[in-house]
């Protein structure tokens, strides 16, 4: 739903309109990709109600752009969008997690391996990499998070202590700003050969000197429980709501844009839909099946908050005394490619 970037001048060249898709509408790109995303969609989306645009490759738009779920690699992605757009970079990237030595961290029977869909073998993409591949993968998404950040802006970032040193240099050398370690407190404990694992820490940057905070009672060591398969988890590293919400109360001001470029299930865009008034929320995802999770995910919600708002622009929850929601000036259908030259 983005341009692609002319690669001379870095900037967004616009498309024509033959390739995009419009939402429900006829399919004038069949792309593999395209046909897969609109194959698993298409229904489920009309069926909910909300509005929705896909562009190829299989790139959701819901909400009259108040979430997007962009198909691809991450890296590759976040190029498509603008300089200086966002204001939160909230991400859990694979940092290898359950391995203690190198040839843990690259093997694909980790101790820790589990799956969502009963698949034990199928675990998700990158979460195998080594110290020196995690770290160059990490320093390649915080050139961009630089670069897409506003000035002041925020990166909050998952990872656990194995990876910690390595993580926290390659974000740095990206010219972000240290700002700090928050720690999840995940309330019980799991494994541990002598003092048992019960913590993940987060990392905190800026881009310059970081925004003011939107509230000051939170603390740096916050204590929510876990998700699991049994209760509920889509996503084998899926991270819990409050959690996030909790993170994005302080430094996502109302009506701001939060990116996730490791977007999983969509944990991300749920929080920042309920969360955070007027927010939008630019999700990426490379393995087609999470992308199609996270995209109804985020449409369930957006049915939860407007209610059936097909045609009508979503300023705020579905109401029927005219306030922000409601039917109104401004209302109606959004041209296929209107809205594609930027994000804020």
């Amino acid at each position: 739903m983005y341009p692609r970037t002319d690669p001379a001048t870095r900037r967004p060249e616009r498309l024509p309109r033959g390739a995009f898709l419009m939402g429900p509408g006829s399919m004038t790109d069949n792309t593999t990709a395209t046909t897969a995303a609109l194959g698993a969609l298409q229904d489920p989306l009309d069926a909910l109600g909300v509005h929705w645009r896909m562009y190829a490759p299989a790139d959701l738009e819901l909400g009259f752009g108040k979430a997007r779920v962009l198909l691809g690699d991450c890296v590759e992605r976040m190029r498509e969008l603008p300089d200086g757009s966002a204001d939160v970079v909230l991400v859990d990237p694979p940092y290898s997690s359950g391995a203690t030595r190198e040839a843990g961290k690259t093997g694909y029977s980790k101790t820790m391996t589990r799956s969502t869909d009963g698949d034990r073998a199928r675990w998700f993409g990158s979460d195998s990499l080594s110290t020196d591949g995690f770290a160059f993968l990490l320093r390649a998404c915080a050139l961009e998070w630089f670069r897409i950040l506003k000035p002041g802006g925020h990166a909050l970032i998952f990872i656990d202590w194995r990876m910690l040193p390595a993580a926290m240099a390659a974000v740095e050398s990206a010219d972000l700003r240290k700002s700090g370690v928050l720690i999840w407190n995940k309330t019980y404990f799991g494994m541990g050969k002598y003092y048992r694992n019960q913590y993940e820490c987060i990392m905190h940057f800026t881009k310059g000197v970081g925004c003011d905070p939107q509230r000051r009672d939170i603390g740096n060591v916050l204590s929510h429980k876990p998700l699991r398969t049994r209760n509920g988890a889509i996503h084998p590293t899926e991270k819990p709501v409050p959690l996030l919400r909790d993170l994005l109360s302080v430094v996502c001001p109302p009506g701001g844009l939060v990116v996730d470029c490791f977007a999983g299930s969509g944990s991300t865009g749920e929080a920042v839909l309920r969360s955070v008034p007027g927010a939008r929320v630019v999700l990426i995802e490379r393995d087609q099946q999470y992308h199609v999770k996270a995209s109804l995910r985020l449409a369930g919600v957006m049915r939860d908050l407007y209610g059936d708002r097909r045609t009508q622009e979503v300023d705020g929850p579905a109401n029927d005394d005219g306030g922000p929601g409601a039917d109104g000036p401004g209302a109606g259908a959004v041209g296929v490619a209107d809205d594609l030259d930027e994000v804020a």
